[in-house]
């Protein structure tokens, strides 16, 4: 029996570009195509599933107005850097 938490998606997983699935498995931080053994403490959640797919990219460099000087972009750059996960 497992004691972790586990996360299962149910809808449409696009896996790959041709591999569409219809669940993932989250437990331990890992994803998994097949159900836990002995899974207790699950939580589930429908929709739509990209896994890796994280929108990571920063505009470093520009402002609401356009470009922005250098000290204004050295500060979004740190302030960028400060929250990506790790």
């Amino acid at each position: 029996m497992s004691d972790d938490a586990v996360l299962h998606v149910r809808g449409r997983v696009l896996a790959g570009p041709e591999d569409v699935r219809d669940e993932l498995w989250v437990v331990g931080g890992r994803v998994s195509y097949d159900r836990p053994a002995g899974a207790r403490d699950i939580t589930t959640v429908e929709g739509w599933a990209l896994p890796g797919l994280v929108d990571a990219h920063c505009h470093v460099g520009l402002g609401a107005d356009g470009p922005v000087d250098a000290d204004t972009a050295e500060k979004q750059a740190l302030t960028d850097r400060e929250r990506a996960p790790c």
